[in-house]
């Protein structure tokens, strides 16, 4: 009868051991998956830092001087829809340690109502709009690139009075989405 217990008692801490094992290994491969999970988020958020910087640039380039790469307005989803080699024959481009940005630049016109300053002439100083979208492709292979978007006041000196309210504008960027 003991040495039956014996056996009994043995398969019964093999069967324990197994169980801790599987356990143990089950909640390696969740920590392991849970440390990808993270890295993957890291990178995402820092590509779209990067392409953030890279947008604000654009701006600032805008703002001091004359814009290259205008277009006609496009809407945002036509554009999202543009494939790769669309991108590289009508927008202006460049590259930020390995990795390729195209944007463009679309005039929205100037609006009379939106001021931005009276000179001492009594003169307008009201708001040129124009649209900017980064289209930004990270070095690391993915389905999609980044597309950010942002439309932005330009000083203008207007010599059209407002036909409507005049409401005051400051310049630089009004709006900032991701398509």
């Amino acid at each position: 009868m003991i040495k039956h217990q014996k056996g009994f008692i043995l398969l019964v801490v093999l069967f324990f051991l197994q169980l801790f094992s599987f356990l143990t290994l089950y909640s390696l491969q969740t920590a392991s998956h849970a440390i990808k999970l993270s890295a993957d988020t890291i990178r995402i958020r820092n590509d779209y830092l990067r392409a953030n910087g890279i947008l604000q640039q654009i701006e600032s380039d805008l703002l001091r001087g004359t814009p290259d790469c205008i277009i006609l307005p496009i809407a945002p989803m036509v554009l999202k829809k543009q494939p790769n080699q669309w991108w590289q024959q009508i927008a202006c481009s460049g590259n930020l340690a390995k990795n390729r940005y195209d944007y463009l630049i679309e005039s929205l016109g100037a609006n009379a109502c939106a001021v931005i300053d009276i000179l001492s002439n009594n003169q307008l100083v009201t708001a040129d709009y124009y649209r900017i979208t980064l289209y930004y492709q990270p070095e690391v292979a993915s389905k999609t690139g980044i597309y950010l978007q942002s439309t932005l006041v330009k000083p203008y000196v207007s010599s059209t009075p407002c036909s409507g309210i005049s409401r005051k504008v400051l310049v630089g960027r009004q709006m900032y989405r991701q398509l």
